[in-house]
């Protein structure tokens, strides 16, 4: 089994690449408005797994506080590929435009490109302009 990143999918080897992944959530919550991250597969699908602990899941949380501006509450869990245990975090935010470590960024396919603020509210002006939506 190989996962696979998308705009709203990303994948991190392991806990370590905790800055990345922090980027990674705000570019998706400002592309959007939600998103997911799994911790213990490789950038390539292939699933490695991740030890996993109290204090692993609660310094995820913490970095989370820390880094992402304004706050979200992810969600995170413990979760199994074969018999791999990995984390998942799953988020969503309607607080746009959101910031990792005070800069902005945005998601376009898989990667997350820097930004500005304006620009992001730019993007979902025009989204609010194209939706056939009522309010």
């Amino acid at each position: 089994m190989k996962l696979k990143k998308t705009e709203v999918f990303e994948l991190k080897k392991s806990t370590e690449e905790i800055k990345d992944a922090i980027i990674a959530i705000v570019a998706m919550l400002n592309k959007s408005r939600k998103g997911s991250l799994c911790f213990g597969v490789t950038n390539k699908g292939k699933i490695i797994g991740q030890k996993i602990t109290k204090r692993t899941l609660t310094s995820i949380d913490n970095a989370i506080k820390k880094g992402i501006k304004p706050r979200i509450v992810p969600h995170i869990r413990e979760t199994y590929f074969g018999n791999k245990s990995c984390i998942q975090l799953e988020f969503a935010g309607s607080e746009a435009p959101y910031k990792a470590f005070g800069q902005t960024y945005i998601r376009v396919n898989h990667e997350n490109l820097k930004t500005t603020p304006a620009n992001v509210k730019s993007i979902f002006e025009q989204q609010r302009e194209n939706c056939e939506c009522e309010e």
